[in-house]
């Protein structure tokens, strides 16, 4: 259990979610990689908007996740390409 002078009520949440975390080390000024958090559901992003390599992780870990990744929590994406290729697998997966 983490102590709510730690972290507050909220703590456990920012570690679990993505998005809450990289929102947390921008708010301590942890040294982590940019995040750019896509919608599935949206069109992809442009390519000339993405720098590879890039590392894609779900949100959260969902059972859909593994249709496109596998046992693997997230995937190598040697260029930005190679996340237009997914695009269609990840809408069907849904999520963010």
């Amino acid at each position: 259990m983490v102590p709510p002078s730690i972290g507050g009520s909220g703590l456990i949440e920012d570690l679990a979610d993505k998005e809450r975390f990289a929102g947390l080390a921008a708010r301590l000024g942890l040294p982590v990689p940019r995040t750019r958090v896509v919608q599935p559901s949206m069109e992809p992003p442009p390519e000339h908007e993405l720098t590879g390599p890039a590392i894609l992780k779900p949100l959260r870990r969902v059972p859909a996740w593994d249709a496109i990744a596998g046992p693997f929590k997230a995937l190598r994406l040697p260029t930005c390409r190679s996340l237009q290729d997914l695009w269609p697998g990840l809408a069907t997966a849904g999520g963010r």
